[in-house]
């Protein structure tokens, strides 16, 4: 399989990946917010880098307990992104707290955090994609 052929495979695995976490959402109460949020988080990991814009997914998600629209779709963008990091470098995020989530991606050397982060971009367009394509436009922030 030649680069080409590869890169094309991991295109269409973000993409298959984005579609069914955003068919998660559809439907929801917090829909039109995590189609708000998926919209403006690539721009924050640009502005702010990676490890500061998934920490204020972290803090806009709140507790656990809360269940707020806003408080749920910051989660679900977290959640998405995560599955696709664990999908991507073979480990599995669900089982770690918020904590160890933030930690991984602190603990990265400079070229690792880059790569990560040139890579969630990359989802993250895919994941803008369905999530602009598939639930309605709301109230945007």
């Amino acid at each position: 399989m030649g680069e080409s052929d590869m890169s094309k495979s991991l295109d269409r695995r973000r993409s298959s990946h984005a579609l069914a976490e955003v068919k998660k959402v559809v439907g929801k109460d917090y829909a039109t917010k995590f189609r708000s949020y998926a919209r403006s988080f690539p721009s924050k990991i640009v502005m702010f880098g990676l490890g500061n814009a998934v920490a204020t997914e972290f803090s806009s998600a709140g507790r656990k307990d809360q269940s707020t629209v806003e408080s749920k779709a910051h989660k679900q963008l977290v959640t998405s992104v995560f599955s696709w990091i664990g999908e991507k470098e073979r480990k599995d995020f669900d089982a770690l707290s918020d904590i160890h989530r933030l930690g991984y991606i602190s603990d990265l050397d400079q070229i690792e955090y880059e790569l990560l982060q040139s890579e969630i971009l990359s989802y993250l367009t895919w994941l803008k994609k369905y999530a602009q394509a598939l639930i309605e436009k709301g109230d945007e922030v």
